[in-house]
């Protein structure tokens, strides 16, 4: 289906606004491009109408859930197949997109950056065709973007190691000379299309204020606009005056503060990226800032994907000293829990350690547990190592011991 008719039939526009035609015509051809296009201006339109006309899957690297969740929303009911994986999913729901993914019933996936490095995706992906890798606000791989999405850095390694390079796209709506070219140079651009069409945006304006209470401050400002006169605002709220010790007078503001800091985490991908910057803050506090511990608690309970894993982060948390690399460090624990773990359960259940070694590694690339068919009969230990128990009891036991074991450790 041509470029304009698609406009037409699922965006509902009969033109392309400025740039964004380019843009699209550059990306069909097989090159990379960088648009620098103003907020409200069409960038999604020129990774979407490709997504649509090149085959296989167009991932999407988006930095918050909200947004996400709006552009899927309004993909899936214009009829475009389309998905998102974040930490607002259940583990059931998860295991869904994986396994449609696999059978390539999307066009468009939107993820975090930080899914990038995950195991079981990149298992995932490594099966899949992928045409197209949009990069989504790429200014935050560029200079005070890099400490808010520290995997915007990685997302170079993630396009290196598929079976075959896609076109890359990076879009944004804010970008200096010096950030456009940390844009192309971290992202690893071949040739792009270089396009602006302008970041100014006149009924845009900046004001900064340092309120004595924040609550206060944000009721006033809603109630002076209140949308009747056409005039929106965007609130930035600062989530980290919370890491710096309070004084008697901050005490009577703090539930200001955990106010904001749980709406931001709303926002936020919550993932295990997030939880370990916030345990490098603690670890820079040499482990004396104990309200950081309770930053990570709350992060951890507003994210279903990361309450199954509470114990496992604690005792990482526990572990933290003066010569501790958080990042490689973490790695190393994980992978010595998951085998310690595993191992646990083969030598108690009497499973066949080959075998079920082999089970779980599957379930891990394919991003669920196969619980029926022959595959969980090939683990079991032979009749006579039962004891005498029931078999069918006995095999639920261990199904429900490794369906706790792969929610503890899948997604990190």
């Amino acid at each position: 289906m041509e470029k304009r008719t698609l406009l037409k039939k699922f965006f509902g526009h009969s033109a392309f606004r400025g740039g964004q035609e380019a843009l699209i015509d550059a990306i069909l051809s097989g090159r990379d491009v960088l648009g620098v296009m103003p907020t409200g201006g069409g960038k999604s339109i020129c990774y979407q109408i490709p997504a649509l006309m090149l085959p296989g899957l167009t991932i999407v690297v988006s930095p918050l859930i909200s947004l996400m969740k709006d552009q899927v929303a309004a993909l899936t009911e214009a009829g475009v197949p389309a998905a998102f994986l974040n930490s607002s999913l259940s583990l059931e729901q998860l295991r869904e997109t994986y396994a449609k993914t696999a059978r390539e019933q999307y066009k468009l996936l939107y993820v975090a950056p930080e899914r990038l490095e995950n195991e079981s995706f990149l298992s995932l992906i490594s099966h899949v065709p992928v045409s197209l890798l949009a990069v989504d606000e790429a200014h935050c791989i560029s200079q005070w973007g890099q400490d808010f999405r520290p995997s915007y850095l990685k997302i170079a390694d993630f396009i290196a190691q598929l079976p075959t390079r896609p076109v890359v796209a990076a879009f944004t709506a804010t970008a200096t000379k010096q950030v456009r070219a940390d844009i192309i140079s971290q992202l690893g651009l071949r040739n792009p299309l270089l396009n602006i069409t302008g970041f100014d945006r006149p009924n845009l304006y900046f004001a900064v204020q340092h309120p004595t209470s924040k609550l206060a401050a944000t009721l006033q400002l809603v109630r002076k606009r209140d949308g009747s006169s056409g005039e929106f605002f965007l609130l930035y709220l600062d989530l980290y005056q919370a890491y710096r010790p309070k004084t008697d007078g901050d005490k009577e503001n703090i539930n200001d503060d955990i106010t904001f800091e749980i709406e931001l985490i709303r926002q936020v991908e919550i993932n295990i990226d997030y939880i370990l910057m916030l345990v490098m803050k603690y670890h820079e506090s040499n482990c004396k800032d104990k309200s950081i511990l309770g930053t990570i608690d709350r992060a951890i309970d507003s994210s279903i994907q990361l309450r199954s894993k509470k114990d496992l982060i604690h005792g990482f948390i526990n572990t933290v000293n003066a010569a501790t690399d958080v990042d490689r460090d973490w790695q190393s624990y994980v992978q010595q829990q998951k085998q310690q773990e595993l191992e646990q359960i083969i030598a108690e259940e009497k499973l066949k350690p080959a075998e079920a070694q082999r089970f779980v590694s599957n379930a891990f690339r394919d991003g669920a547990l196969k619980t029926t068919g022959t595959d969980i009969d090939q683990i079991l230990p032979p009749v006579s190592r039962f004891g005498g128990g029931n078999r069918t009891e006995k095999k639920k036991t261990i199904i429900q011991r490794l369906a706790q074991f792969f929610e503890k450790y899948f997604g990190i």
